[in-house]
């Protein structure tokens, strides 16, 4: 009888889940494409999206910022110190503040919801 060690385990946990949200990254960029070609017929310069699927909200905003499309969490949390949006805790380099330090908000929470924008 051979048995799989703990680190072995943790590696193959590691991979199916990065698959399960490639999968999900894959399934939200497709259907908010087709939300974004929508509301462009429709004269609309914006979408909101939601997801409760395992996406990773990072990827997913650098993808539509580096089509060049505004992009932010409208449920994050508003006070007077904080202005919609979690750029304005850390400026532009949010997302790379988020990857580098492993830090996600605890208020950015599922479902994730996105508006994304054109003007």
């Amino acid at each position: 009888m051979s048995s799989i060690s703990k680190s072995q385990a943790e590696i193959d946990a590691q991979i199916a889940h990065d698959a399960l949200t490639a999968a999900a990254n894959t399934r939200f960029i497709t259907a908010a494409d087709l939300q974004i070609q929508e509301a462009i017929n429709l004269g609309k310069f914006w979408i909101e999206c939601i997801s409760s699927d395992d996406i990773d909200p990072q990827v997913i905003f650098q993808y539509y910022a580096d089509l060049g499309y505004g992009v932010s969490f409208p449920d994050y949390p508003v006070d007077m110190f904080l202005i919609q949006g979690p750029a304005n805790l850390f400026g532009d380099l949010w997302v790379n503040y988020w990857a580098n330090s492993g830090f996600m908000p605890s208020s950015l929470k599922k479902p994730y919801r996105f508006m994304i924008y054109w003007k």
